[in-house]
This record gives structure tokens, sequence and C-alpha cells, in this order.
């Protein structure tokens, strides 16, 4: 393996998305190049901290350095892992299953149900990621969740 090789395989699991909404997304999982990677940009994962010369603390951030910035980073890319590994083609078998290939309705239902496929697809991909992300607590998994409609079982909605 290359030089240029092996840092690929380091740097392509981060990214410097800094436009909007970008920098409010932690981390993603890009179908098109099947890559998952966390966004240095992040304005809510906390990955910065004020320089110590800096008077104002907020112009010039640096990039902290400490056993929870790594934690982080870590949970992240095994978040957006998980939902590579729930993606298609890695569940062709399951989507081929929720999908409306051969369903004989008219455009209007197929929009409709395709809408609530596509929702329903979307957490089943939260669920699964949440469930296989490292170093979370059962509360930040539930609290996470939430956020798509989905609740413990007999728990509050």
């Amino acid at each position: 393996m290359s030089a240029f090789q092996q840092t690929w395989s380091l740097l392509k699991e981060f990214r410097f998305d800094s436009g909007f909404p970008d920098i409010l997304m932690q981390g993603a999982y890009a179908p098109k190049t099947d890559t998952a990677y966390a966004n240095l940009a992040s304005h809510v994962s906390d990955f910065k901290r004020p320089a110590e010369w800096d008077r104002d603390g907020v112009s010039y951030p640096v990039f902290r350095d400490d056993e929870e910035l790594m934690e982080r980073v870590m949970r992240i890319l095994s978040h957006e892992n998980m939902h590579q590994a729930l993606h298609p083609p890695y569940t062709d078998d399951l989507w081929n299953e929720v999908s409306m290939f051969g369903l004989n309705v008219d455009e209007e239902e197929k929009a409709r149900l395709q809408t609530k496929i596509d929702n329903d697809w979307q957490r089943f991909q939260e669920y699964g990621a949440w469930n296989g992300t490292m170093g979370i607590t059962d509360e930040e998994k539930w609290r996470m969740l939430r956020l798509y409609g989905i609740y413990p079982k007999g728990g509050e909605p």
C-alpha cells in the first residue's frame, strides 16, 4: 500500500463541511461514495476549544486533543458506520421487501405509500444506528430516538 493510500484510508473518515446545514451535523454516511465520516467543521460536536491566546475565546478556535474528543469522534464514526452497514447494497433483501416493486396502484396512492416507506426506512436506519453506537448510555440512545418518533416499549409517547 502506497503512502497516499495509507493516508487516504485514515483521512476519508473526516471532512470539513462548513456550509449550512452541514455545520449542524456531527457526521454522515454518504451513500454515493459509500463513506461514513465525522464532520470536523461541526458546530454541535465540540471538536474545538478557544486558543489560550485568543482574547475573546471565539475568534481563533483550535482542535481539542483530549481523551473526550477521541471518544466523541469514535462514537460519531461508529454511528455513521452503522448507517453504512444498514444501507443498500448491504441490505438489498430488506429494501426489496419494503419497496414498491410490482405494486399495482395509482400514482397518488403509490406516492403516499412511498412516503411512508421512506419515513419508516429512516426510522429503521436511526434505530439500528443508535443501537449499534459505541459508548452511549440507554438514556442517550432513547433521547436521540425520540427525535424520530421512536419510543421504548411501554415507555412514554
